[in-house]
């Protein structure tokens, strides 16, 4: 453990303590999480602003993963390719997000239909094989037998 200072406000040390404290940790527990959160992301775990309307705009923006960060500056790389300039103007930065939340979004419903097609899969199997029927304490003897196997057969020196 080390020792830091830090300069602030003292009205926002006051205020920081007092939410902290109805949260039940310290002002130092806030500040490691802070540090973790931040370099296990690789980012400052919020969005920084210059001034009130933009922070207003942005009001309630989440932190991008690394990984869709990266996806983002690999876009991004792609996107000013002969350009005369590297840098892109808002709008088109906008478009490359709103984008990036579509395929998102998309592989989100996939998946999501996968599972339930696997639920269901299940779900029939189940009704099928009349396991669907079998009460909570019959499952529970089921499992109880099947590790005994797995525990003979371990110590036989069976193991999968």
């Amino acid at each position: 453990m080390t020792t830091g200072t830090f300069t602030i406000d003292e009205q926002l040390q006051k205020d920081a303590e007092t939410l902290f404290n109805n949260l039940g940790i310290t002002v130092s527990d806030a500040i490691s999480r802070f540090f973790r959160q931040a370099i296990r992301e690789q980012a400052v775990p919020f969005s920084p602003v210059e001034n009130a309307e933009t922070e207003e705009k942005y009001k309630g923006t989440l932190t991008l993963p690394a990984e869709l960060i990266a996806q983002a500056k690999a876009a991004r790389a792609e996107a000013i390719k002969g350009r005369e300039s590297e840098y892109m103007t808002e709008e088109e930065i906008d478009a490359l997000v709103e984008k990036s939340r579509n395929e998102n979004r998309e592989e989100k419903i996939q998946a999501r239909k996968e599972f339930c097609e696997i639920v269901r899969s299940i779900q029939a199997d189940s009704v099928k094989n009349g396991t669907d029927k079998m009460t909570m304490d019959e499952i529970d003897a089921i499992i109880a037998e099947v590790r005994a196997e797995m525990r003979a057969e371990k110590a036989a020196g069976i193991e999968c």
